[in-house]
């Protein structure tokens, strides 16, 4: 079932609307600015290191959708399969103040509930993948023999460990982090309702 979303001859399934609206609260954005053509400058001139030529509004810079490639909060995703859907604008002020490069970053999908309350069963997270040392009680998208997963990190004296934030300890537990784990990148940020 698609609905009309408010932007003229756009019409969209009213799930997806719904995520729209959400990760256009997040990004402080109206919902409708996020469809209509964008007027204003063209990204490759200002940043030659972007794979594609796309037009952004003055005080925006763009980040990798990645689709059909999830990862796990919970369970192990697949974001072996992974593509880039398209590009979302965050503003540059924010990226600024959190010291992020939007050409190393991309917004992902989480499928699973052992981040929850903080990182809720389909919420998108916006990972830097710079920051890829283990900080103690950061969130970190890991790769492992499982996949890749979404945990928080907790240095305790025997060593490093992955902890989920569901308190559902039987469901969730903390295991020792993995040597063959690789971090992929911290999250930042996350899209959804709190």
């Amino acid at each position: 079932m698609a609905v009309g979303n408010g932007v003229t001859g756009t019409r969209m399934h009213p799930q997806r609307m719904f995520e729209l609206r959400e990760v256009a609260a997040g990004l402080g954005v109206a919902a409708g600015s996020l469809l209509e053509p964008p007027q204003a400058t063209h990204v490759g001139a200002l940043e030659g290191e972007l794979p594609y030529a796309a037009v952004l509004r003055p005080g925006y810079r763009p980040v990798q959708l990645v689709t059909s490639g999830t990862v796990g909060g919970g369970s192990a995703g697949d974001a072996d399969h992974a593509h880039v859907a398209g590009y979302l604008p965050f503003g540059e002020d924010w990226l600024a103040k959190h010291r992020l490069n939007p050409t190393r970053c991309s917004v992902i999908e989480v499928v699973g509930q052992s981040m929850e309350p903080s990182i809720q069963h389909r919420a998108v997270i916006l990972v830097d993948h710079q920051r890829t040392q283990r900080r103690h009680d950061r969130i970190f998208v890991l790769g492992s023999e499982e996949g890749e997963l979404v945990k928080r990190a907790w240095r305790t004296r025997d060593g490093w460990q992955m902890m989920s934030d569901n308190p559902d300890r039987d469901r969730y537990p903390t295991v020792p982090w993995p040597a063959e784990a690789s971090v992929r990148g911290q999250v930042i940020w996350t899209g959804q309702t709190l």
